[in-house]
């Protein structure tokens, strides 16, 4: 994770979360996910900031439960198929696909668009810092 914070030392932490907070965000997530997402997750709340010229949320525990929740009830094959967690507060959304643990660029208005960023956090941050706008 310290990779991470040299690649954006000035991108906002949020608050250390509850421990029973993190433990409800880690029972929403029945795949092999990213070590680094749980890390920073269990360390701090979300965070955000400029990532090169770019921007990137990555979204605090219960607004990922809740969104987790919506689209189990309102999309279950969205669901089945990916855990959203941030966005770039603009179109697009990331989350990780289910299946195989990548990170996603997703445009929920155009349901054709998908991206793959990377396994992780870092190779986002990497991947997002080194396109232009």
């Amino acid at each position: 994770m310290e990779k991470i914070f040299e690649l954006l030392p000035d991108f906002y932490r949020g608050a250390t979360p509850l421990e029973k907070e993190f433990v409800r965000l880690k029972k929403t997530i029945p795949f092999e996910i990213s070590p680094d997402y749980l890390e920073f997750m269990k360390n701090f709340d979300g965070g955000e900031g400029t990532v090169g010229e770019k921007y990137l949320a990555i979204w605090n525990i219960n607004d990922v439960l809740k969104t987790s929740q919506f689209y189990k009830k309102e999309d279950s094959i969205f669901h089945e198929n990916y855990f959203v967690f941030g966005s770039n507060s603009g179109i697009f959304t990331y989350a990780f696909n289910k299946k195989n643990g990548e990170i996603e660029e997703l445009d929920l208005y155009e349901m054709d668009y998908k991206r793959t960023m990377g396994t992780d956090i870092e190779s986002l941050i990497i991947k997002l810092m080194s396109e232009p706008l």
